[in-house]
């Protein structure tokens, strides 16, 4: 018995076949992590409270999309009756699509259900509500290459705290190092440096940021 069968709990039990499938995938077992998938999404079919199927089906859509079941993923998401839960499906299915490797990535589908999520997050009236659906979109943007529109949708984020969590993951996915470094201040300057580390960015870089911060009030202050 592994220790996931031993789990009677089916939302922990979910959880955890979640976590194996992506450690799977990583180590090149994608029909293990399909298997794994498999059982948790039998298990977010016993969830009595409506919460917790909430918190983990995005993360199992995801993980469909990056194993290569991308139409299964989507035509999940879309069957949700649930606006917001339906957005984060939708979103989460982009970002599993952005984040395979090669030639396996699905950029044009990836952008396309990224539009279609935005145009609904648009309207969306709770600013806090509101600003997790498009840092979550820039996420997704960000892993399909595109940091023009990931910078866009950042910056409609009204919420301080959304938008510095947002600015510290975008630094974590770019690979142009002058971008990585304009997120990592943006963040800073929101108060992120907490973020920034936790999202594996080195003291190193945050300390030669704040150098430059306080040169600049230096060379700006008035005599």
């Amino acid at each position: 018995m592994t220790a996931a069968d031993a789990l009677t709990d089916p939302f922990p039990a979910a959880g955890l076949r979640l976590v194996l499938a992506r450690t799977a995938l990583a180590n090149g077992g994608a029909e293990q992590a399909r298997a794994l998938l498999d059982d948790a999404e039998a298990l977010i079919a016993e969830f009595a409270i409506p919460a917790q199927r909430t918190s983990l089906l995005p993360d199992l859509l995801r993980e469909w999309a990056r194993c290569g079941q991308g139409e299964r993923a989507e035509r999940a998401a879309l069957a949700e009756t649930d606006t917001h839960l339906r957005i984060h499906c939708l979103t989460s299915v982009a970002a599993g699509l952005g984040d395979r490797d090669g030639a396996d990535r699905d950029t044009a589908t990836a952008l396309r259900l990224i539009a279609d999520a935005e145009e609904v997050a648009q309207g969306i009236s709770n600013p806090g509500r509101r600003g997790l659906v498009l840092g979550q979109l820039a996420e997704a943007l960000a892993l399909v290459d595109d940091p023009d529109g990931a910078d866009r949708l950042v910056r409609d984020v009204t919420d301080d705290l959304q938008r510095r969590n947002a600015y510290a993951t975008l630094a974590r996915l770019t690979a142009d190092p002058g971008r990585v470094r304009q997120y990592q201040a943006e963040a800073l300057r929101l108060g992120g440096w907490p973020v920034l580390l936790d999202n594996g960015s080195p003291a190193t870089e945050i300390a030669s940021l704040l150098a430059d911060e306080y040169a600049a009030v230096m060379l700006t202050a008035t005599p």
